[in-house]
């Protein structure tokens, strides 16, 4: 397959569909595929994220743990002493934001994910774990299916993209 002149990977998700990794700055173009002694073009139409911000709280640089209570029923816990080295001011701003058109790989059979974006300002790098919970109903799951089998963490590196 190439994207222009340039080949790029694909990877085989069923029997007609094949997943591929277009360069970050790629536009709504078409793919050349070659198979043997053929050659087709397939259009493809680039979407692009966008952040819905659900809630803004304040974190206060504390020596004690602290909980956040967001939208959608997310709680954000900081340890205590979370960063203070890094809080500058007394304060920073938690935003929790919903993801629409994630870039996230989609081969849930489960359905599109719910996917989140939790950010404390200024901060690109945590040294100290945090917790975030949320609610959720287990009739949303699988009988004999666990949560992890639902969840699943990322980080986000926005200047890489990846």
């Amino acid at each position: 397959m190439f994207y222009g002149s340039d080949p790029i990977q694909g990877q085989r998700l069923t029997e007609t569909v094949i997943a591929v990794n277009v360069p970050l700055d790629a536009k709504s173009d078409d793919f050349l595929v070659r198979y043997k002694n053929t050659e087709d073009s397939a259009s493809f139409t680039v979407i692009r994220e966008k952040k819905l911000e659900l809630s803004r709280e304040t974190a206060v640089m504390s020596a004690e743990m602290q909980s956040i209570y967001c939208a959608d029923d997310i709680v954000i816990t900081l340890p205590e002493n979370f960063q203070q080295e890094n809080f500058l001011s007394e304060t920073k701003a938690v935003t929790v934001s919903r993801v629409e058109n994630p870039a996230v790989f989609r081969d849930s059979p489960y359905g599109l994910p719910a996917v989140y974006d939790i950010d404390i300002e200024g901060m690109s790098q945590l040294a100290q774990n945090i917790e975030i919970s949320m609610k959720y109903d287990p009739s949303w799951f699988g009988e004999g299916s666990s949560v992890a089998d639902y969840l699943e963490p990322k980080r986000w590196d926005a200047e890489n993209q990846v």
